[in-house]
């Protein structure tokens, strides 16, 4: 039988409701399930970061080496070598420049 046949001869007394579809997100967007980490600047320009520990990560070792994934990341984003990031690191290790404003 065919489709459209079977959706007319819906049983006695079966009502189906409408299908709801959920809207696209819009362009750039898209839905995280499991952070580690997100960071961000709030509307003054204040840099926030929410750390959310895991089974996959729940340790500060493991942190570290998601930091250290990250210092590569970066390096490749701007298309530096992973040293000349770790040298910033290590410059705002030794002298923070800007105190811990919203611990996670």
């Amino acid at each position: 039988m065919g489709e459209a046949k079977r959706r007319e001869q819906s049983g006695a007394g079966e009502r189906r409701g409408p299908v709801l579809q959920q809207e696209p997100p819009p362009p750039g967007t898209f839905r995280i399930a499991n952070p580690l980490v997100i960071m961000f600047a709030d509307e003054r320009g204040e840099v926030i970061c929410h750390i959310h520990p895991s089974e996959h990560c729940p340790t500060h070792e493991t942190y570290g080496l998601l930091i250290a994934d990250l210092v590569r990341h970066v390096g490749r984003a701007f298309n530096v070598s992973e040293e000349a990031v770790w040298e910033w690191v290590d410059k705002e290790r030794g002298h923070p420049t800007a105190p811990i404003a919203n611990p996670s």
